[in-house]
């Protein structure tokens, strides 16, 4: 199925987003967004996936959270509480011609033998990331789908 039909109008994500930042206005932990690189999505696909795996069953599931972040202030280290998101490769979903789910796959959040190397200790059998960058900070403010407003 082709990604042409999940696309949305930018008037109906600025809706999402707004309708968003409203529900969770009086909570200012929670992140507008969170940014990917493309290389870190190509480099978790090829650290989890056995070869072999069809391409086109291939998804990405993002779980939120939240992490303790040690953070230096005047007072000494201290944690806090900060948002997270957890992203794991998924393997076999699959949709009909209609876009509805048929199968939710399965979140690959450990590597299997078949994958990992002779050297990797239990830690890194880990399919499990978390290389997301909360917005605000990596967001640009001027953009509809943080300003609500379409230029």
């Amino acid at each position: 199925m082709s990604a042409k039909n999940f696309k949305i109008s930018v008037t109906e994500a600025v809706e999402y987003t707004t309708t968003w930042r409203t529900v969770h206005q009086s909570d200012s932990g929670i992140p507008m967004a969170f940014t990917i690189t493309h290389q870190e999505v190509i480099d978790m696909i090829n650290e989890v996936l056995p070869p072999g795996t069809d391409p086109t069953e291939i998804a990405y599931r993002f779980y939120m959270g939240y992490k303790q972040v040690e953070v230096v202030t005047p007072k000494g280290t201290e944690f806090q509480t900060k948002p997270a998101m957890v992203i794991v490769v998924v393997s076999g979903f699959t949709r009909d011609e209609n876009g509805n789910v048929t199968n939710p796959g399965t979140d690959i959040y450990e590597i299997t033998k078949t994958v990992k190397s002779a050297d990797m200790d239990d830690e890194d059998t880990s399919g499990c990331f978390d290389f997301s960058y909360p917005c605000p900070v990596t967001c640009p403010i001027d953009s509809p789908l943080v300003t609500g407003i379409i230029p």
